[in-house]
């Protein structure tokens, strides 16, 4: 029974750990799809570049970071599932026992539903995004 515990305990451990890199791998990478795509926007308006393609690379690089993130979540769905059956184990009220309200994969899945909505806009208007000339911008001789 004892060796049951301590064989518990450290696989909660791993779990946990799991857990932490999961979540420092998806900071990162909503982080970085928000800077590419802020970069490849800027780059297409600043050198007004109309064509279609250039214009889905932000939509197609939202897409497979919505695709990955959704992968995490469910990943975080069935290690959830586990940790709660060793809290009930082990006759504890632990994380995964408490009820939640507005979690991080809803907070992550509302801003992944808003990267794409606004990459698809910015393809519809790409026109009016790319061709307008920069108002800001210095003009050249």
């Amino acid at each position: 029974m004892e060796d049951d515990q301590s064989y518990r305990l450290e696989e909660y451990r791993a779990l946990r750990k799991e857990v932490e890199l999961y979540l420092t791998e998806s900071r990162s990478q909503e982080r970085y799809t928000l800077i590419a795509v802020g970069a490849i926007w800027a780059w297409l308006i600043l050198n007004h570049f109309q064509t279609s393609l250039l214009w889905s690379i932000p939509i197609i690089l939202t897409a497979a970071t919505s695709l990955r993130m959704a992968a995490i979540l469910r990943h975080f769905d069935y290690m959830g599932k586990y940790i709660r059956a060793l809290e009930c184990k082990f006759g504890v009220t632990g994380w995964e026992q408490q009820s939640r309200g507005w979690t991080l994969g809803a907070a992550y899945i509302v801003l992944d539903v808003a990267l794409l909505v606004l990459a698809i806009v910015a393809w519809c208007n790409r026109v009016g995004l790319a061709g307008v000339p920069c108002p800001v911008c210095p003009k050249t001789p």
